[in-house]
């Protein structure tokens, strides 16, 4: 997913605008998220992912005639009540599986919704200064351990480290 925090829009000028695409999975993720979403202030769209089939094998019941799954869908159900009680806007996708297709099939979805809305607000999504700046840092980082491991080799044998007040003594 591309990020829709932008600090200026597509003529240069400062906006700060934009969205941040999020997500997460099953009940345990969702405890601290869901309760921020739904206290603090509602300048979100959660959209949910339902899966109906929750195995390929027979379910197990974990409580007479309830299964994992059903506790699951339970939580989704759940969770979007939570959020609609505080006026928290939500869409639901149901798909049938997980597979190659319906996952392809999200993303894609996702992907063209993350392009018409930076189009709507006049920003550039796939503009991404701030995953460049972690690259360029990280290809530094590398380059000086790359030096330091070609000093380390050049010396040909293990460095001596200087013994201080602490080390003398041992």
């Amino acid at each position: 997913m591309e990020s829709l925090g932008k600090e200026k829009d597509r003529d240069g000028q400062i906006t700060n605008q934009g969205i941040a695409v999020y997500g997460n999975k099953g009940s345990t993720d969702q405890h601290a998220y869901v309760q921020q979403l739904r206290e603090r202030i509602p300048n979100f769209f959660a959209t949910f992912i339902e899966v109906l089939e929750d195995r390929l094998t027979p379910s197990i019941e974990v409580e007479p005639e309830v299964t994992s799954g059903d506790y699951l869908s339970g939580f989704v159900q759940g969770t979007r009540q939570a959020l609609y009680e505080k006026q928290r806007d939500s869409i639901t996708v149901t798909i049938p599986q997980v597979n190659p297709r319906t996952v392809g099939a999200l993303i894609a979805l996702y992907e063209r919704a993350v392009g018409y809305y930076a189009s709507l607000v006049n920003i550039n999504a796939y503009n991404q200064p701030g995953v460049e700046a972690g690259k360029k840092a990280a290809t530094a980082l590398l380059d000086l351990q790359r030096r330091v491991l070609q000093v380390l080799r050049n010396e040909g044998q293990p460095l001596k480290l200087a013994l201080n007040r602490f080390t003398q003594s041992v």
